[in-house]
C-alpha cells in the first residue's frame, strides 16, 4: 500500500498503460494541485515524487510491473490458510520485492536527475511576465521563476512606472509586484500572489565549461520548454560570473532560468546584456541569491 493506494499508478491517477507522456502530465497536475501550506517533506509530496521517479523512467518501471506481476501471482483468489511452507515462502517473496525496490530506488547521485523531472520543477515555478497598461493592453516581458513562496525573480527590462504586473502560468494569471530591483545587474525580485509553492533550488556553485544545461520557459499554454545546452564559457562580472552557453537567447527567453543536470538554477537567462551582441548569456545565480536574501 503507498499512502492508501494499491499500487504508484493509483498515487499518480494513471493506468497501467500509461504512456510516459501521460505521466509527466500526471504528476504536473498533482504537484500544481499541492497546498502551498505543503512542506517540501510532506509524506504525500514524497510519495508522488517516489512514483514519478520510478515510472518515469522505463527500466525502473518496467522491473516495477514485474514485481506487481508477482505480487498478483502471489496473492489468492479467496483466503485460504497459510501453511509454515507457504509462509516462508511469501515471506521469502516479499522480502525480494522489498530488495528489488530499494535497488531500483533514486541514489541521490550526481546526474540522477532526467529531463522529465526537470520539465515537472519547471511547470509549477516559472511564469510568463506580462504588463498592463491603462488602456487594458498586454505586453509581454518575458519570464520569472520562484525563488521562495511568493517570490519570483526576473530581468528589470520593459518595467514602465504605474503599470500593472500579472504572471501567466498557462490560463491562470496571478498578480505581482515589484519589488527591491537591483538596476544595475538588472535583476528584479517579484511579489507574486498564489505563486512559489514548488521553487526551484538553487546550485551552490558555478557550472563548468562543457557542462550540460538546460532553458526552460513557457509557451502560452502553460507548458514548459525545456532546450539543452551546453555551458561555453563563464564570464567575470561584478564579483561572480556569468554563464555563456549554446542555447540562442530570444527577447521572449529573458527572466527564465538556466539550470543543471540537476534542476538547480545556476543562472538568469537575459537577452540585453552588456557582454557582447551575438553572446546567449544567464546572468549568474550568486545575483539571484543575493536579492534572495537581501531582505532577511
Amino acid at each position: 500500500m503507498y499512502g492508501g493506494k494499491n499500487t504508484l499508478y493509483e498515487v499518480l491517477g494513471v493506468n497501467r498503460s500509461a504512456s510516459a507522456g501521460d505521466i509527466v502530465r500526471a504528476y504536473r497536475k498533482l504537484r500544481a494541485e499541492m497546498t502551498a501550506g505543503m512542506a517540501a517533506d510532506d509524506p504525500q509530496g514524497a510519495l508522488v515524487h517516489e512514483a514519478y521517479e520510478v515510472l518515469s523512467d522505463p527500466q525502473r518501471r518496467a522491473a516495477y510491473d514485474a514485481s506487481l506481476r508477482g505480487t498478483g501471482f502471489l496473492r489468492p483468489t479467496r483466503m485460504i490458510a497459510a501453511g509454515p511452507k507457504w509462509g516462508l515462502i511469501a515471506a521469502a517473496a516479499a522480502a525480494v520485492l522489498v530488495g528489488a525496490y530499494f535497488l531500483l530506488r533514486p541514489s541521490g547521485r550526481p546526474g540522477a536527475s532526467i529531463p522529465q523531472e526537470i520539465v515537472a520543477a519547471v511547470a509549477p515555478a516559472v511564469g510568463r511576465v506580462q504588463s498592463i497598461d491603462i488602456q487594458g493592453r498586454y505586453t509581454s516581458l518575458g519570464h520569472a521563476f520562484a525563488i521562495e513562496k511568493g517570490v519570483m525573480v526576473t530581468t528589470c527590462q520593459g518595467f514602465k512606472a504605474n503599470a500593472q504586473l500579472v504572471v501567466s502560468f498557462g490560463a491562470r494569471k496571478a498578480s505581482a509586484q515589484r519589488s527591491q530591483p537591483d538596476k544595475t545587474r538588472d535583476v528584479c525580485r517579484l511579489a507574486v500572489t498564489d505563486a512559489g509553492s514548488w521553487p526551484l533550488p538553487m546550485a551552490t556553485g558555478e557550472p563548468a565549461v562543457g557542462a550540460k544545461v538546460y532553458a526552460a520557459s513557457m509557451n502560452p499554454a502553460g507548458d514548459a520548454i525545456i532546450v539543452e545546452g551546453r555551458v561555453t564559457s563563464l564570464i567575470a562580472i561584478d564579483g561572480a560570473r556569468a554563464v555563456e552557453f549554446t542555447v540562442p537567447v530570444t527577447a521572449a527567453m529573458s527572466g527564465g532560468p538556466l539550470l543543471d543536470a540537476q534542476g538547480r538554477v545556476v543562472g538568469m537567462m537575459a537577452a540585453q546584456h552588456p557582454y557582447g551582441a551575438g553572446r546567449n548569456v544567464a546572468l549568474p545565480a550568486a545575483w539571484v541569491a543575493d536579492l534572495r536574501t537581501r531582505d532577511r
